[in-house]
């Protein structure tokens, strides 16, 4: 949904497709989020200029009621995406490199910077930051959703009614 023009228009064609009593599951991003509050331009979800619409959990639930769904659950908690959000935004904070350890992860090569040099003091203190962020993150991800009722993550899942 973040990464489409138009995402008004994708939810209406997605009500049109699918069939009576039909579930629709949207994973987004939730700027409203404490990980957001805390990482700011840091959040890892945050993925200027890739994410072209940024969502909170009660902008999505009105544009789907909106659109005619009727919301059954709404969960702030995803075992992929949450932790690693806070994973990586907690070592954005750090202002090592910005999104260090997700680019060597997805492309298993480390990048080259501007210069034409790989960041090895930044490599070296994403492994020594590791060990005390991820447990952080992983303490963060699961509470965050008790505490603030909110996540970094919304997953929501709507149903077509039947008439």
């Amino acid at each position: 949904m973040e990464h489409l023009k138009d995402p008004n228009a994708v939810i209406s064609e997605c009500y049109r497709l699918l069939k009576e009593d039909g579930l629709i599951v949207i994973l987004v991003q939730n700027i409203r989020s404490f990980e957001f509050k805390l990482g700011k331009e840091n959040w890892f979800h945050l993925d200027l200029p890739f994410h072209l619409f940024q969502f909170t959990e009660e902008g999505m639930v009105r544009v789907l009621q909106k659109k005619g769904f009727k919301i059954r659950k709404v969960k702030r908690f995803h075992l992929e995406y949450s932790p690693f959000g806070w994973l990586q935004t907690l070592l954005n904070l750090s202002k090592i490199q910005f999104n260090l350890f997700y680019d060597l992860l997805k492309s298993g090569s480390l990048k080259k910077n501007k210069k034409g040099k790989i960041n090895l003091k930044g490599v070296l203190a994403t492994l020594l930051l590791l060990p005390i962020y991820f447990p952080l993150a992983l303490l963060f991800s699961a509470l965050e959703p008790i505490i603030f009722k909110r996540g970094g993550i919304i997953q929501i899942y709507a149903s077509k009614e039947t008439i």
